[in-house]
């Protein structure tokens, strides 16, 4: 008896391997094909099949690996990202790639979102090398512990002399700290910060070649003023204009200001920064460049982002059109995906915001009468309309870019980061009306009328006609009057128990408090039947079988719906 049953064991066995054979065949299949369309820039095309290839992230995690890598290419949230690289390192099933790429990956996108902690625990596990330190040195660039920052960025110019990152990275860090652009906004370097600003200045000509951008990052340091822009002039001889320069060219004088103004602008639907454009400004010393700036900014149309901890990810958006204000984009947690949108109108004046929110498909959405003055909001599918005038959010105030230059027609949206997030508590106390969807009649509405966020009636209408009325005592459902029956007569009525109910616990679903429920069907004052639904769940029946006022007929239906009929 035994030998059958081994043999049946052994022929799962290798059904079962065959199964996953196959799956890793298709998985590589896909791989492969995903891998030419990354190639030739396809990056749309790629993540379509990759995320149809997810039914083999289990035998392939090259698949997930290379879906994170697509979502990271295509802007897709940072979390979507980071899910498909978990998804990678937990089936562990490499061929082409490793787990240590997937693990620099996910170091990437935990230092955009500021996880710092978490990007260092994902180095720890992607081995000893150039692109670890690399990100390793950005992680530590934006914690206070500039000291660890200074130790292991001596340690990584040591360790990958010929590296351009390194440098790079530090040389960021110098201009943000010692400002050298900006009198009097910057400090001065200590004695270790000099000696690794010298040895970078030291090594430059090496790194020149693998990235070019370091001549202009490097030149307000160097102490040569014409060595300085001589190397500016080569750089900008042999390579592209890059916009986030010119701070640098306009200071050494290697670019007229009227001409650097003209860069600035230029292309007109290229998109700035909000520091750069002030940088710029400030750098700007006859009427003429600051007319010209003036002149080019009032018609400007185009995206202004805004990187206001300045560790290269942006946390808002604001996109204009001639000077006017038309959206505004705010992530405040660098996810990829933002927490607050508003939208204007022509003349700049903000018309409604929506807050999504990933973990809900239903999106928060404010329509303002008259800024900050709120018309209605609407969440989870619920209405909140509050008297005019009375609930007033603000979650941006305005300010004027370059305020000195004469002008204060062009307004820029800073975030109040205290007054984004909406809850129901806040929409239910400024709300004298809450409207939103029966729970209990198909296609008819639900209107509740309260005062300073107490329900105090609440009347549910289909097809222009009541169906229901609900009172409250003290913001507690007391007793409903119902038409079941659809012929406008309220021959049911329904009585409550007391319970404790809240904003936060959505004070609207009430129907789980029903106690007692009778109804006059036949319209003579006597109420012929009646429900009575008790703690455990469990329902009596009763019914007046006589007419005489006395319901002398009863059913319990348990909770467990197991049915017991008795008879008075």
């Amino acid at each position: 008896m035994k030998r059958p049953l081994f043999a049946a064991l052994v022929f799962a066995a290798v059904v079962t391997l065959a199964h996953a054979q196959g799956e890793a065949a298709v998985a590589e299949q896909y791989r492969s094909w995903a891998e030419q369309a990354i190639s030739e820039g396809r990056w749309k095309e790629a993540l379509s099949a990759l995320e149809r290839a997810a039914d083999y992230a289990d035998v392939s995690s090259d698949i997930s690996y290379l879906l994170a890598l697509a979502r990271s290419h295509e802007n897709s949230g940072r979390r979507e990202v980071l899910e498909a690289l978990h998804r990678a390192l937990e089936a562990d099933r490499w061929t082409v790639y490793s787990a240590p790429q997937a693990r620099l990956l996910e170091a990437e996108n935990f230092i955009a979102l500021r996880n710092f902690s978490a990007a260092h625990a994902s180095l720890a596990q992607a081995g000893q090398n150039a692109d670890a330190a690399v990100l390793a040195l950005r992680a530590l660039r934006d914690l206070p512990d500039i000291a660890e920052f200074r130790r292991r960025s001596a340690e990584a110019l040591e360790r990958y002399p010929r590296d351009s990152r390194p440098a790079r990275i530090l040389l960021e860090f110098f201009h943000r700290e010692f400002a050298p652009l900006e009198q009097g906004r910057g400090r001065n370097p200590e004695e270790n910060e000099q000696a690794l600003l010298d040895l970078c200045l030291q090594r430059l000509p090496y790194l020149i070649d693998a990235d070019p951008g370091l001549a202009p990052l490097a030149a307000p340091f160097i102490r040569d003023a014409e060595a300085a822009r001589r190397l500016v002039e080569a750089y900008r001889g042999i390579n592209i204009p890059d916009t986030s320069l010119i701070p640098v060219t306009l200071y050494l004088g290697v670019l007229a200001e009227t001409a650097a103004v003209e860069e600035l602008f230029s292309p007109e639907d290229s998109s700035l920064d909000k520091a750069l454009i002030l940088s710029v400004y400030r750098l700007l010393k006859t009427d003429a460049a600051r007319n010209l700036f003036k002149e080019k900014l009032s018609v400007y149309s185009a995206f202004i982002s805004g990187d206001d901890d300045r560790d290269g990810y942006p946390e808002s958006h604001t996109r204009y059109r001639d000077g006017i204000i038309q959206e505004y984009f705010y992530d405040g947690d660098q996810d990829g995906l933002a927490e607050l949108h508003i939208v204007f109108d022509a003349g700049g004046v903000p018309q409604w915001a929506e807050q999504p929110d990933p973990s809900d498909p239903e999106k928060t959405l404010v329509f303002w009468e008259q800024y900050p003055g709120v018309l209605r909001s609407e969440m989870g599918g619920v209405t909140y309309i509050p008297r005019p005038g009375e609930f007033l959010w603000s979650p941006v105030r305005f300010i004027t870019l370059a305020a000195d230059a004469g002008f204060s027609a062009f307004l820029y949206p800073v975030i109040d980061v205290e007054s984004v997030r909406l809850t129901r508590r806040s929409l239910v106390s400024f709300s004298v009306t809450i409207r939103r969807p029966s729970g209990e009649f198909k296609d008819a509405v639900e209107w509740i009328d309260l005062d300073r966020g107490i329900p105090k009636r609440a009347v549910e209408i289909l097809r222009g006609r009541p169906v229901s009325v609900t009172e409250f005592v003290l913001g507690r459902p007391a007793v409903q009057w119902v038409d079941l029956d659809y012929d406008s007569r309220m021959e049911t009525m329904r009585r409550f128990r007391a319970a404790e109910v809240s904003p936060e616990d959505d004070f609207i679903d009430y129907r789980a408090v029903i106690e007692f429920s009778e109804s006059d069907w036949d319209g003579d004052g006597i109420y012929e039947t009646a429900e009575q639904y008790l703690p455990d769940g469990s329902v009596v029946y009763s019914w007046d079988m006589d007419k005489d006022g006395v319901r002398e007929y009863s059913e319990v239906k348990a909770g467990n719906a197991l049915n017991d009929s008795s008879k008075k």
